[in-house]
């Protein structure tokens, strides 16, 4: 095995190597998926372990309860109202302003950070940065790179020209062959 790039404060995602032999890549920020260890987090979540346990158990009954007689286990606290679930209100209201700003007028706001960039590796020099916010790419055999920050797909000509080639929401991942381009979108 060769190691092609490496940086222990970096993730290089999707290598491809281009028919010059240079090295595509996505660079991206690394990030621990190890959380330092905080002694007051510790001692909270144990002392209130017992109490999440207890609720936990409650929440539990109070479904059960619910879904065989329509009404809650423990009615306290005021009169019967209809309630929107907070939590599903938030995850629904940042869903839609998600979806207004993916795709707004002629402009389109990239999913993933500027930090994510699409960029060339080759040894001996520093990385050239071709573009930044960068989801998928893929390499077409003339030269030019197509890339997706998530909500449009751009080619790069080997000038270093680019255009956009569509617009859309949610564009997971792009496919070059033979001058077309397929889209993979969630």
């Amino acid at each position: 095995m060769t190691c092609l790039a490496e940086a222990s404060d970096m993730d290089f995602l999707g290598p491809r190597i281009a028919a010059d032999g240079l090295l595509y890549c996505i660079r991206r920020p690394h990030r621990s998926p190890r959380r330092s260890l905080r002694p007051l987090q510790l001692i909270e979540d144990i002392l209130l372990f017992p109490f999440r346990l207890i609720y936990a158990f409650f929440q539990y009954l109070n479904l059960f309860t619910m879904m065989y007689t329509g009404k809650p286990l423990a009615k306290s606290g005021g009169p019967d109202r209809p309630h929107a679930d907070m939590q599903r209100m938030t995850i629904w209201g940042n869903l839609i302003e998600a979806r207004n700003n993916i795709v707004k007028g002629d402009t389109a706001a990239s999913l993933v950070p500027d930090s994510w960039e699409l960029c060339i590796i080759a040894s001996g020099r520093a990385p050239e940065i071709l573009a930044k916010g960068v989801l998928s790419f893929d390499l077409e055999p003339d030269g030019s790179i197509v890339f997706s920050d998530g909500s449009a797909i751009y080619r790069r000509k080997p000038d270093g020209e680019v255009s956009r080639l569509h617009k859309d929401a949610m564009i997971q991942q792009v496919i070059s062959f033979g001058g077309h381009t397929a889209v993979l979108q969630s």
